[in-house]
C-alpha cells in the first residue's frame, strides 16, 4: 500500500503496528501501540514531525499504569 514502511518504529511513546489507511486528505495513517497500552492512529506527518508523541496520556496528566491483576492487600485489579 506504501512505500514507506514504518511497522516496528517508536516515535515517542508509540510504536507502529501497521498501515490503517489514508485520511481525508490522502495523508498516510497508522495504527500505533502506546506505552501506556491503548492503539491509536496517526498520520505520517505528525509522527515524522513529532508532533504526536503519545495517544493522549501525556496530556491527560501522565501515564496511567495498568493495574490489572495487582493485589492490594486482599483486593485484586480485575478492570481499569
Amino acid at each position: 500500500m506504501s512505500k514507506i514502511d514504518l511497522v516496528g518504529q517508536v516515535f515517542g511513546r508509540l510504536t507502529v503496528l501497521e498501515v490503517a489507511g489514508r485520511n481525508k486528505y490522502r495523508q498516510m495513517l497508522w495504527k500505533c501501540l502506546c506505552e501506556c497500552g491503548n492503539t491509536t492512529v496517526v498520520s505520517l506527518g505528525c509522527l515524522q514531525k513529532g508532533e504526536t508523541k503519545s495517544c493522549g496520556c501525556l496530556r491527560r496528566g501522565g501515564v496511567s499504569k495498568n493495574l490489572i491483576g495487582k493485589k492490594f492487600g486482599r483486593l485484586t485489579v480485575v478492570t481499569q
